[in-house]
């Protein structure tokens, strides 16, 4: 019993000793606000958050931007709790940023990374560029949290105020049918504690209100392909997104329902086109027959073949997936019953 008490106590110690060895994931947001103007790039502001560790003065720290490297002027203090507006004055050289897209990065005394932010049309960029009278604001609840602001709070704590803006569209399907089954999850990245989950209405319409940052937007809805893209919500304002989804199963045959019967064969033009991956090919079969529609390169070799079967009179449509093939112009022929007709299309990836 006492051995035992021993090791309980020595592994509890040492996992004290491990948890006081991990660093806080969320790094110190030393840059809390940025303001670009509108034309010259040289006339900004930059909020710095102070810290208790901090130096007591930045002598020697200094920024970057794309283009400059600048110290900041000497006795600049750092004793006061709150905030230092940096501008253009506050340096011993010139430094210019991009009202297009930068990065901006924060250096100690010691040549130590402090902050980086990354905005605009750069890589890995966590916001989009700011537009005139809007700032870049920090999150510290965050580890990635970087919004716009419509109404600036330099020199203050920054807030939501005036800082979120609206998403709305339609999920729909390749044939613009909409998709009601669906799930709408915005979130910044896989660690995001407060994903927002939206299922649209019936007819496809999706709303919801978000911080003004830049994140991801994914929809998956059964038996169709999950689809993801990136956006920046801005504030204020409204953000139309329509989201097209594609059968899970893109090489199928799916029949319109209805009576209608077409009155005569017909072949029409693949929508999209060009595209990649998939594009949908719609037939019209006035009668029961015997049904083949092939893919062909331009030399007449057959590619694939999506329908060889007998098919009732209706309007069908095809999906072809050309994940496997290159580039290039192809053909798309049926035959049904005595009815032929040949098309282009075209692979663009």
């Amino acid at each position: 019993m006492n051995n035992c008490y021993r090791w309980n106590l020595s592994v509890l110690t040492l996992a004290i000793a491990i948890c006081s060895l991990i660093a806080n994931p969320i790094a110190p947001k030393f840059i809390s606000e940025i303001q670009l103007a509108n034309i010259l790039s040289d006339d900004w502001t930059i909020e710095l958050r102070i810290e208790t560790y901090m130096d007591s003065t930045l002598d020697g720290w200094y920024i970057t931007s794309a283009s400059d490297t600048a110290f900041f002027r000497p006795w600049i203090q750092t004793r006061d709790e709150g905030f230092i507006l940096i501008t253009k004055d506050s340096l011993q050289s010139a430094f210019t940023l991009k009202t297009s897209g930068d990065i901006i990065t924060l250096y100690n005394s010691s040549a130590y990374w402090m902050d980086e932010v990354r905005y605009g049309d750069v890589s890995n960029s966590e916001i989009s560029a700011p537009l005139p009278g809007q700032s870049i604001c920090s999150r510290l609840e965050h580890p990635y949290g970087w919004y716009i602001d419509a109404s600036p709070t330099l020199g203050e704590e920054n807030d939501l105020s005036d800082a979120s803006g609206t998403v709305a569209g339609v999920v729909h399907n390749i044939n613009g049918e909409p998709v009601s089954n669906a799930l709408v999850i915005y979130d910044k990245n896989l660690f995001e504690p407060d994903t927002v989950f939206i299922v649209p209405e019936n007819d496809g319409h999706y709303t919801f209100q978000r911080v003004s940052d830049l994140g991801w937007i994914r929809v998956q809805a059964e038996s169709y392909t999950n689809k993801d893209t990136l956006v920046q919500v801005w504030p204020d304002s409204i953000l139309q997104l329509d989201i097209q989804l594609t059968p899970e199963s893109t090489e199928g045959i799916y029949q319109y329902e209805g009576d209608h019967i077409p009155d005569q064969f017909g072949l029409s033009q693949n929508y999209p086109n060009p595209f990649n991956p998939v594009t949908r090919i719609e037939i019209n079969l006035a009668e029961t027959a015997m049904t083949s529609l092939r893919i062909l390169k331009l030399d007449g070799k057959e590619v694939s073949r999506l329908i060889n079967q007998q098919l009732s009179a209706g309007t069908y449509s095809i999906f072809w997936d050309a994940s496997r093939v290159p580039s290039g112009i192809y053909l798309y022929s049926i035959t049904a019953g005595k009815f032929t007709m040949t098309r282009k299309l075209l692979v663009l990836k």
